[in-house]
């Protein structure tokens, strides 16, 4: 085929991917599959029972409406599946739910929970969790990298050892064994679980394929308490080794899943909520805290992850009014302490003793007051007071954290129907009809320049660029110019924005048409600012509404046949009238 016939079958190609998107609604999408790791935190204990506690608090109370079904039980997610290891004795799998948090004393959640629910609301197609997480493990230790080498003991450590009259060649043994043994495994379960995703996710389309979208790490307390490691931990940069494994940790799951932009959410450890609100009995640990909390977010502010690694401050989901309850009910603990002791003096039968304390809850605390401190909390501190309101927050914070990277990188949508290498073959056909009836006619030199940016696509990882971009890269313009990946995207994203200047005055109306068009990651930031839009987070509208505008702005707009083109008419007008296609050049 000659050159100007691939610029012609590309340009037309990509008019039809614009213009017809709702006709391919239908068409199966991508898996999303989002990969969870780290320790007990990311295992979960909040027990199912403080979901009703949740209420009460004004934070979390819209939350609790999405987490549970309209009879009250928890809600079971439509396209979500999971696979998880480490929280039970043998891998848990189905469709997401409440139970999948750490096995024991009733069915608990994690943070995948309500991760799950916010990506089914606010995506398409079906979506797989990847969880692996094991309590009481460090990333020093059993997630080490493979390239951060072997853990090295500290002189220090060593003569502690010998102190102690231990066997160093032994725990020295020991230690090896141990070295990234956990990062071996999920690395392992993640690989497996890919091979065949149809095993774990029923709608699972080999055709469509699957996309890595997102991996989040949620670890943290075993470096945190560890001194040995970390001597100078309540010293600035105490836990610079931390920050440097952590970098390391990120480098090598990228490069073992073949996915070198593979977006990366750390959650930074925040048991006890903002150091700067700690209580008295907490403040001695205000610095450790601190500090281990800045080396874990670190990695985020590194110039070679902007844009695709970013930190979610856990600490800023602390139930602070639990905390305060918790502390005055302390206060009464040597009014406690005695009824108890009359209780086994015999001084007071166990009923009256039951009583006695319920009536001293009663002075010091209201109702909602005592509810919050006996429904919420079902776990110790340093598993977020194994409490739903806390975890569910976290969860919900690491789905949006996802999604606030991919709106601001560009990534496609999921419901613009396109494969993970290009254009959807479905549109192949009516291409080539349409192309040949244009050329039959006399009118094959038209292009509609603004279609360009539709056809550049990802794969959840920015890896992919259409075939048929790169076919035409270095071909030329109608004016001389080389169509490059690079041009071609600036010159089709400006004619999108000058022409919504003109038409698109409704604010929800130029988010979605901006939207449209932001397909390359390269340009995203500088769009945003160009057209005006409100907020970011209108770049999560549909592009099937867009869609949907476009088609009806463009059968009433009027289209000259020289000179260029802005909007085109939909692709039905095209077929009808091949012989008013306008012509124009891509300027």
């Amino acid at each position: 085929m000659k050159p100007n016939h691939w610029l012609r079958l590309l340009t037309i190609t990509s008019l039809l991917s614009f213009v017809t998107g709702d006709a391919f609604a239908d068409e199966k999408q991508p898996l999303r599959i989002y990969i969870l790791a780290g320790q007990s935190n990311m295992q979960g204990h909040a027990e199912v029972r403080t979901f009703d506690a949740m209420r009460l608090n004004p934070a979390t109370a819209p939350l609790l409406k999405k987490m549970v079904e309209t009879n009250g039980s928890p809600r079971v997610c439509r396209r979500v599946w999971i696979t998880s290891i480490g929280s039970a004795d043998q891998e848990q799998t189905g469709q997401l739910t409440a139970g999948f948090g750490a096995q024991g004393r009733g069915p608990k959640i994690g943070p995948e929970f309500t991760f799950g629910i916010t990506m089914e609301d606010n995506t398409e197609g079906p979506i797989l969790v990847i969880k692996t997480a094991w309590g009481g493990k460090s990333l020093n230790t059993d997630f080490r990298p493979p390239t951060a080498g072997p853990y090295e003991f500290s002189d220090t450590q060593l003569q502690q050892f010998r102190d102690q009259k231990k066997d160093i060649d032994q725990i020295q043994a020991e230690k090896k064994n141990q070295t990234g043994h956990y990062y071996r495994l999920m690395i392992d379960h993640v690989k497996s679980v890919l091979k065949n995703p149809g095993r774990v996710c029923p709608d699972y389309d080999a055709e469509a394929g699957y996309q890595l979208a997102g991996f989040v790490w949620f670890q943290g307390w075993n470096d945190m308490v560890d001194r040995g490691t970390y001597p100078e931990r309540d010293q600035p940069d105490g836990y610079h080794q931390y920050s440097q494994l952590l970098t390391q940790f990120i480098h090598d799951v990228r490069k073992d899943l073949s996915a070198p932009e593979l977006p990366f959410v750390i959650g930074v450890l925040g048991v006890g909520g903002p150091v700067r609100e700690y209580g008295p009995d907490q403040k001695r640990y205000s610095a450790v805290h601190q500090n281990f909390r800045d080396a874990m977010a670190a990695p985020a502010s590194l110039p070679e992850f902007r844009g695709n690694v970013t930190a979610v401050l856990t600490e800023n989901y602390w139930d602070q009014e639990v905390t305060q309850l918790r502390a005055r009910e302390r206060d009464l603990k040597p009014q406690r302490d005695k009824i108890e002791q009359a209780i086994k003096a015999g001084q007071l039968s166990k009923t009256d003793g039951q009583a006695a304390i319920e009536k001293l809850y009663a002075e010091h605390f209201s109702e909602r007051e005592r509810t919050l401190m006996r429904d919420s909390v079902s776990n110790a501190e340093f598993h977020y007071l194994g409490s739903a309101g806390i975890i569910g927050q976290i969860g919900q914070a690491f789905a949006q954290a996802l999604l606030t990277m991919e709106a601001s990188t560009g990534t496609p949508p999921n419901n613009w129907n396109l494969r993970r290498t290009g254009i959807s073959c479905r549109l192949w056909k009516p291409a080539l009809r349409l192309f040949h009836r244009w050329r039959k006619n006399g009118t094959a030199g038209c292009a509609v320049k603004l279609k360009l940016s539709r056809i550049v696509v990802g794969d959840g990882s920015h890896q992919c660029q259409s075939s048929f971009l790169q076919r035409a890269n270095g071909l030329q313009c109608f004016d001389g110019k080389p169509l490059t990946v690079t041009n071609a995207i600036q010159i089709a994203s400006n004619a999108v924005f000058r022409r919504c200047d003109a038409l698109f005055r409704n604010d929800d109306a130029f988010a979605a048409t901006a939207n449209l068009c932001m397909s390359f990651r390269d340009f995203s930031s500088d769009l945003v600012h160009q057209t005006y839009l409100p907020k970011p987070g209108l770049l999560h509208l549909s592009s099937r509404a867009a869609s949907s505008r476009l088609f009806a702005v463009a059968q009433t707009t009027k289209f000259p046949r020289e000179g260029r083109v802005e909007i085109c008419a939909t692709t039905d007008a095209l077929q009808r009238t091949p012989q008013a296609a306008p012509k124009t050049r891509l300027t």
